[in-house]
């Protein structure tokens, strides 16, 4: 028998590039995973009791030693090692190829993922060949990734990589399954094989395109009620405990709980002291009572006494019993943030639609592993059209640009996660479209996932629980002064991803959520927003579509349920296609990309609703010999704004924003004593109109200045 021959060593290392095993090829073709240990090696990754080789200084496992590390073997020798948990191949390219969102692949073997990294590919595989995948890998890829599978063309292969595929599928991983063709007559088994005849990158990827999204086959049980049972009684305990005498002494709470949490799929959710149960015929979660949960528990008790004959069981069926029951199954079943939309997908009436890192859409059907509770009402038909919204709607009433623009925005309020960070306005001609629009976006996300956003009410106590698990936040036909509330502030946040503690009225606590809302805002007027010297933060919030062309000659009753009835599935494809581009938009620039014309109608609108400061710097100047009365001041800028095409703040506003203007521009505060004709007046000193500036100091130019000012040639 040939001795073998160690051919390779496979470093396997944890995020910060420190070995913790390795993985050893031998000739003839065999494998082994090995731990350093005192500069040496342990071989084998399970935990255990070993023992050192006085020849070669290693560590190898006892053979049939005792499992129990309190029962040491016969050998004062003998060392106990913990068990190795195994990890990913290239681990650390393989996190930040997860971080900048790029393809993964997934291979049969240490060999092919070396090789396909030396490509420019993010690549890994895990130890101990096929069949070896673990529930912690799919872990590792959850998030933002697209994986690729590439399958050795034998069984085994084939069956690792269906397991892996449908493992990904189901963490919402967007995935492709594909074997490497033969190559030049030469039968091919794996990417290694098909590398070394000749095979290329930019083949690999053609390849790699060509390759059709994974579907999963119907799902069946994986495991027996009774299977499960077993597993719960091992873990947990019996059921219930005796005395010796054969009485029922009390219930096991954890494994009822246990019980109950293994037939439902379900959660519970801390941050908002809810229990979530999961509905397969929409794939959402829904919120499921206690009390519910009693009596179902209860109905279970009673079905296991029944068929042990054991009344004693059924007597133990109480509310204090149910009640330590349920605080039980709020650990064993809870999950933090499970609801917070971050995967990049679109949950339909009849599925889900997923977007993968090339901006590319798979639909798929519900499950799960989404953590969905919002949903377009919807139904998702790839043939469908929408030649009535775009012909007699969309299109007349704004530019082609806009209509781009609010195809991405559309797209980005049906995925529910507003990765822009950005609120979009429409504003300006009535009649024209703008609240059709807007009702049809609120029918694509869904009526139940959209509420009412009510500025002047957004320091309220309450406000805020107004707007859990809802994705769209819309203020319609609003008046001028939406925007201009103190509190509006408070909408860069609720767009901007910060955290919100929102209170419930008569409840206890508060429940935090995120700021991800997407937000939607139509106007017949020119808004005006509250800036709190905050400029560059609402330049970064705003999309505005100014909607300019004349009114329709024939209006159409309830249009946008005209449309939704015989349009819906053509005007979700069109959504969907918008969320396509918003996405591809965030790959290639990081952000929406916007014409210079959508540029300018946001600056122009800051400009505006900061028009005392324009107005200040434009028309006041320092002056020590002079002051200015309030109201010479506020006449002045009425004349101002209308120049620049502007509607002129409220007085109030007026003189609230001069004072803090003022102190800032010119160091000077307001004064209430500025004489004007005898009496004292409220006002500034030490500043004066540039006009009358100008005026002054013509007037105390002497004549040699004053004829330096006229025409060099007067035509003597």
């Amino acid at each position: 028998m040939p001795q073998k021959m160690i051919e390779k060593v496979y470093d396997y290392t944890d995020e910060n590039d420190n070995i913790i095993f390795q993985a050893v090829r031998y000739r003839p073709k065999s494998f082994a995973q090995r731990r350093p240990f005192k500069n040496a090696f342990a071989w084998g990754l399970s935990e255990g009791w070993y023992r050192q080789d006085p020849y070669s200084g290693d560590y190898y496992k006892i053979p049939d030693s005792s499992n129990d590390r309190h029962s040491p073997p016969n050998n004062t020798s003998a060392i106990w090692l913990n068990e190795i948990e195994p990890i990913l191949y290239q681990l650390p390219s393989l996190i930040e190829g997860i971080q900048k969102e790029q393809t993964i692949f997934i291979c049969e073997g240490e060999k092919d993922a070396d090789n396909l990294a030396s490509l420019g590919f993010t690549a890994t595989t895990c130890p101990m060949g096929a069949g070896k995948w673990r529930s912690t890998y799919t872990e590792t890829l959850r998030g933002y990734c697209a994986a690729v599978v590439v399958a050795d063309r034998d069984n085994p292969g084939r069956d690792h990589a269906e397991a892996v595929a449908n493992e990904l599928h189901s963490a919402g991983i967007s995935v492709k399954v594909m074997e490497m063709p033969d190559r030049k007559d030469v039968t091919i088994k794996d990417f290694s094989d098909w590398l070394a005849v000749g095979g290329t990158r930019e083949a690999f990827l053609a390849l790699v395109e060509e390759c059709a999204n994974y579907v999963p086959p119907q799902e069946e049980p994986t495991a027996s009620p009774q299977q499960n049972l077993q597993d719960i009684i091992r873990k947990f305990g019996e059921p219930y405990y005796v005395s010796p005498n054969g009485k029922m002494t009390s219930i096991n709470q954890t494994f009822w709980a246990s019980l109950y949490n293994t037939e439902h799929i379900q959660l519970f959710e801390p941050d908002e002291r809810a229990f979530y149960r999961y509905d397969p015929e929409n794939g959402l979660y829904g919120i499921v009572s206690e009390d519910l949960i009693k009596q179902e528990i209860a109905a279970r008790m009673l079905e296991v006494s029944r068929q042990k004959n054991s009344p004693q069981l059924e007597q133990k069926r109480n509310n204090s019993e149910l009640s330590n029951i349920v605080a039980q199954l709020r650990g064993v079943s809870e999950k933090r943030n499970t609801f917070n939309r971050d995967k990049k997908i679109a949950h339909l009436a009849n599925g889900v639609v997923i977007f993968n890192n090339n901006c590319e859409s798979s639909f798929c059907e519900f499950s799960p592993t989404f953590y969905s509770r919002n949903q377009c009402p919807i139904t998702f038909d790839l043939s469908a059209k929408c030649d009535r919204f775009l012909d007699e709607l969309l299109y007349p009433a704004v530019t082609p640009d806009d209509a781009v623009l609010l195809q991405k925005y559309a797209g980005l309020c049906l995925m529910g996660n507003n990765l822009i960070q950005r609120l979009l306005i429409l504003d300006r001609t009535p009649g024209r479209g703008k609240s059709t629009l807007s009702l049809i976006i609120q029918s694509l996300v869904g009526r139940v996932n959209v509420t009412q956003l009510r500025t002047s009410l957004l320091s309220d106590r309450f406000e805020l629980f107004r707007y859990l698990k809802k994705t769209l936040l819309v203020g319609v036909d609003v008046p001028g002064q939406f925007l201009s509330e103190k509190s509006t502030n408070a909408i860069k946040g609720l767009v901007g991803g910060d955290m919100f503690d929102a209170e419930q009225k008569n409840g206890t606590g508060s429940f935090p959520f995120q700021g991800n809302f997407c937000i939607l805002i139509t106007s017949n007027s020119r808004l005006q927003i509250h800036l709190d010297e905050d400029i560059g933060a609402w330049k970064r919030r705003l999309l505005i579509i100014r909607f300019k062309k004349s009114t329709p000659v024939k209006k159409i009753p309830d249009f946008n349920d005209v449309l939704i009835r015989e349009e819906g599935s053509g005007i979700l494809n069109w959504a969907l296609q918008g969320l396509g581009m918003l996405l591809k938009d965030i790959e290639v620039y990081g952000d929406i990309q916007l014409t210079e014309s959508q540029e300018k109608i946001v600056d122009d609108l800051l400009a505006e609703s900061d028009s005392v400061r324009h107005y200040l710097v434009d028309n006041v100047a320092s002056d020590e010999h002079a002051d200015l009365s309030i109201q010479e001041k506020v006449e002045d800028y009425a004349e101002y704004c209308p120049l620049k095409g502007w509607n002129p703040k409220p007085i109030t506003v007026v003189h609230r924003e001069l004072e803090s203007l003022m102190l800032k521009l010119f160091k000077t505060a307001k004064s209430h004593s500025i004489k004007r004709e005898g009496k004292s007046a409220r006002g500034f000193r030490n500043v004066t109109l540039k006009t009358k500036q100008n005026k002054s100091n013509k007037k105390t130019k002497g004549d040699h200045e004053l004829w330096k000012d006229q025409p060099e040639d007067l035509g003597f």
